[in-house]
């Protein structure tokens, strides 16, 4: 059972490769890979805390009166006033641009987590297993970085072509025996 979710939500359907969430913070993190440990935790820590007040607060103040329709607005409200008091507190000052990959990130796994699950447990297992499929993927990312920066191509194609390239040929490889694309 729990290998079955492992697959199926880390590879099979994953949101890094079929939702596109968090590619470019994969991108920007396959340059480091110490820079994972580091920012991911308080993202995890934070997807966590707004998933499971939101899947609460769906599951019994917002479907009881039928008003699921205004959980993006909840979402995003809880998501900001959270983010903001974790920065008031805990965070020093960082630049913006990481920021902002960080958000997308967040943002993008809780929204897919809630919307995707059907109980408590599969909202947690979805989360835990994306991260950690994100995690895989930018130490794999960050060898074939090396490997790109090693190599006698051409400057051009060192920096983003040759790393999406393989980006395309991993996903290819995971989901080219699933025949739903042909339909």
């Amino acid at each position: 059972m729990i290998l079955d979710f492992l697959l199926l939500f880390g590879i099979i359907i994953s949101p890094l490769f079929v939702g596109g969430i968090g590619l470019d913070r994969l991108f920007s993190v396959s340059l480091s890979p110490q820079r994972i440990v580091r920012s991911l935790f308080p993202d995890v820590v934070l997807m966590l805390a707004v998933s499971t007040v939101m899947w609460f607060f769906m599951r019994y103040a917002l479907r009881p009166i039928h008003l699921l329709f205004l959980m993006p607005l909840f979402f995003v409200l809880l998501f900001s006033v959270l983010e903001e008091l974790y920065a008031f507190f805990f965070k020093s000052s960082e630049s913006e641009g990481a920021s902002l990959q960080e958000k997308g990130f967040s943002y993008g796994l809780s929204f897919y987590a809630l919307y995707t699950a059907t109980s408590y447990i599969e909202l947690l297992g979805i989360i835990s297993v994306s991260v950690i499929a994100f995690v895989l993927f930018a130490f794999i990312f960050f060898s074939i970085r090396q490997r790109i920066d090693n190599s006698n191509a051409a400057y051009e194609f060192k920096i983003a072509p040759l790393l999406l390239i393989s980006l395309g040929c991993i996903a290819l490889v995971l989901y080219a025996i699933d025949f739903s694309w042909l339909l």
